[in-house]
């Protein structure tokens, strides 16, 4: 373990010289306000860039030590990208994102015994930037597989696990890390570009709005011949950020109605390519059902928390805990396959609400809510799209339906909650008194 460095935060109370020009220009101010959220915004997106990096490579650190497995490339770099980003955040959000990750660890381990690994770990690979097609050996590519974390056991009760009948068996197994502010709140699912998704429906134009907004803007401002990462430095340095960003967005709702209007016609009555959507929402959004998954199959594990837990002090909310599950087995994963049809809504300024209908839920059940978004500079950066689980809720209803009876329906087995037969005996227990009462009568 390194120490972390220590810092102090920079105090720009020192520049007395900016007070003159707001004092003689009061309209200026509101740009500067919106220059002020503009930064804080993209410093909010690299911060909670570097607390994911700090929970995943702790996690695989962690899971590298405690079973003591072999050290390998990606271990060194893990250790190198913790000490970068944990640089860049304050000491309690790096104490709480290994927090986070210690927990994970030891949920991870016990769920791997459920599962039938048995022994010790072999080898730990930090795969969050790089996939795990490479220590694995495996064809899969970095956007195919969600993997953070790559881990390679010993052995498992049934020489190892499979995604599906037509692949092997294997060793090796994957993690996807979450690492959440709180226990409630939706999973985020999915991180994909919008030229894979849009050519994965059939949709080579997605783009077109963006596209041309940010080849109107690069020419107007004579950037076009710089690569992203100078356009951007160009954007923001010369005071175009707010000019960029209010044309970016309008683009970007552009980009979003094209999806959901495509999707539309492809659920439509004409269209009636259900199997295609739905095979594109487990596929790209819930990753789960596709080739790489099925050849290396993973978990998602979800850390929250904010505090250790003392010793003998009963477990709370604060206190750094996990969850993990199968996302081939989740509720939502469950609707989707059993849907019939799926409709597509506008949210906000660029989101998309998928609901799932189908029978017990044909008004429809929001799965999926997605968030088109530039990477970074918006006019400067390429598009993605961003997925979180949806609420579960049914369209008109506010509270989350209980879906066990439904799954039961739809599985062909009776629910759960229906074998009560015991209060059949309460009539016959009611027939006593009307018998008093009738000779009460005579």
């Amino acid at each position: 373990m390194f120490e972390f460095p220590m810092f102090t935060d920079l105090i720009e109370a020192k520049k007395p010289a900016a007070k003159k020009p707001a004092a003689k220009k009061p309209a200026a101010k509101k740009p500067k306000a919106s220059a002020s959220m503009a930064k804080q915004e993209a410093k909010d997106n690299k911060d909670a860039t570097h607390r994911a990096t700090v929970n995943e490579a702790h996690l695989a650190l962690t899971l590298h030590k405690m079973h003591g497995a072999a050290d390998n490339e990606s271990i060194k770099q893990a250790r190198e990208a913790l000490k970068a980003s944990a640089a860049k955040l304050r000491p309690a959000e790096v104490k709480e994102q290994m927090g986070r990750a210690e927990a994970m660890a030891h949920t991870y381990l016990a769920h791997a015994k459920q599962i039938g690994f048995t022994g010790k770990i072999r080898e730990v690979h930090y795969t969050a930037k790089t996939g795990p097609g490479r220590p694995s050996g495996m064809d899969i590519s970095a956007a195919d597989h969600p993997a953070d974390v790559l881990v390679r056991w010993h052995s498992h009760k049934e020489g190892g696990i499979r995604g599906s009948d037509k692949h092997q068996r294997t060793l090796w197994h994957g993690i996807s890390a979450k690492s959440n502010q709180g226990n409630a709140g939706a999973e985020r699912i999915a991180n994909r570009g919008t030229t894979h998704a849009g050519k994965r429906v059939g949709l080579s134009g997605i783009n077109r709005h963006y596209d041309t907004a940010s080849a109107d803007f690069t020419k107007k401002h004579k950037i076009g011949h710089l690569g992203i990462g100078a356009r951007k430095a160009h954007i923001r340095g010369a005071g175009l950020k707010d000019t960029a960003d209010a044309i970016g967005r309008q683009a970007i709702s552009g980009v979003r109605d094209t999806y959901v209007k495509h999707m539309m016609r492809m659920s439509g009555p004409k269209g009636k390519r259900h199997d295609d959507i739905r095979d594109h929402i487990l596929k790209d959004y819930f990753r789960v059902g596709n080739e790489a998954v099925q050849q290396l199959p993973f978990v998602v594990l979800s850390g929250h928390g904010s505090k250790a837990r003392k010793k003998n002090e009963p477990m709370a909310s604060h206190h750094f805990q996990a969850k993990i599950y199968n996302p081939d087995t989740t509720r939502h994963a469950k609707i989707v396959r059993h849907a019939s049809h799926f409709t597509f809504h506008n949210s906000g300024g660029s989101g998309v609400d998928i609901h799932a209908h189908g029978p017990g839920y044909e008004d429809g059940v929001h799965v999926v809510r997605l968030q088109v978004k530039a990477n970074s500079q918006k006019l400067a950066s390429p598009l993605k799209i961003v997925g979180t689980e949806g609420s579960l809720r049914a369209r008109g209803e506010r509270a989350v339906r209980d879906w066990e009876p439904v799954f039961a329906a739809l599985d062909g087995t009776k629910p759960a909650k229906a074998a009560k037969p015991a209060k059949a005996a309460k009539p016959a227990k009611a027939a006593k008194p009307a018998k008093a009462a009738k000779k009460g009568k005579k």
